[in-house]
């Protein structure tokens, strides 16, 4: 099975790939559990390419340039893109070039989550700071949303706060409200 024939809603996908790229590693509280999610470009023999989904411990396994087995994997769509990830049921192998045979100088990653902080051995969650006002970031540039650009654009959080409240009208007047 290549790349180039996956569809959305595609289960038992049973693929070898190389990866490519490796996104920021995202972490996340779902509840009450500690989660971690990374997106990886990959690509098979044939030159296709997807985006891969991996989740917690299976992240630390790979680094750019491992070469991948996924067993029983699952294709679905975010954002109009394929993803490939190996689901509830899949098998991820990493076949070579893994992180346990990176090479000695490069520093091992952080097992700890960003956003987490350790406190008497047990992972703290971090709470960001209160905000108040509007925030406003670029997506394109900024995916994680970590950068707030609200106060070197006021001019967009004006215009784009106008355009909620005037939205948000449309429902008072349709709910009765005065």
């Amino acid at each position: 099975m290549n790349l180039r024939e996956l569809k959305s809603g595609q289960g038992k996908v049973d693929v070898e790939v190389t990866v490519k790229s490796k996104g920021e590693a995202r972490s996340f509280n779902k509840y009450g559990k500690d989660l971690r999610v990374c997106n990886f470009v990959v690509t098979d023999a044939d030159g296709g390419e997807i985006k891969l989904s991996l989740w917690n411990a299976d992240i630390d396994k790979v680094i750019v340039g491992s070469v991948l087995k996924i067993t029983n994997g699952y294709v679905s769509e975010f954002n109009g893109e394929l993803q490939l990830t190996t689901g509830k049921f899949g098998a991820l192998e990493v076949v070579s070039g893994g992180a346990a045979s990176a090479d000695a100088s490069t520093p091992p990653s952080s097992s700890k989550p960003t956003g987490m902080k350790e406190k008497k051995g047990k992972k703290e969650k971090k709470h960001p700071p209160k905000v108040q006002g509007f925030l406003l970031f670029d997506l394109q540039a900024d995916p994680q949303e970590s950068k707030d650009l609200a106060a070197d654009h006021p001019e967009i959080v004006d215009r784009l706060k106008a355009a909620l409240t005037a939205w948000m009208a449309t429902f008072e007047t349709h709910r009765g409200l005065p």
